[in-house]
C-alpha cells in the first residue's frame, strides 16, 4: 500500500494505527447496531464482521504498519 509506504516515522505510524483501530471499532458497532435491527444472533453477526471486506483491509493495513513499526524500533535496540 503506497500509504503505508509514505509513513517514516514511529510517530506518523502510530497515529495511522489509532485512526485505523477507530475506524474499525465505529464499522463494527455500525455492524452490530444493523445486526441487532435484522435480529441476527451474535455469532452469526460475528461471522459477517470477520468477513466484512473493509474490516479485512483495516486489519491488513494495521498489521503492516505494526511490522512496519517493529523495524524502525529494533535497529535503535540493537
Amino acid at each position: 500500500m503506497s500509504d503505508v509506504e509514505s509513513l517514516q516515522s514511529a510517530e506518523e505510524i502510530e497515529a495511522a494505527i489509532t485512526e485505523l483501530e477507530k475506524s474499525r471499532e465505529r464499522i463494527v458497532n455500525d455492524l452490530f447496531q444493523m445486526a441487532k435491527r435484522v435480529e441476527w444472533s451474535k455469532k452469526v453477526a460475528l461471522e459477517h464482521i470477520g468477513q466484512n471486506p473493509e474490516i479485512v483491509r483495516i486489519d491488513a493495513t494495521i498489521e503492516e504498519l505494526q511490522a512496519k513499526q517493529a523495524s524502525l524500533q529494533s535497529p535503535s535496540k540493537a
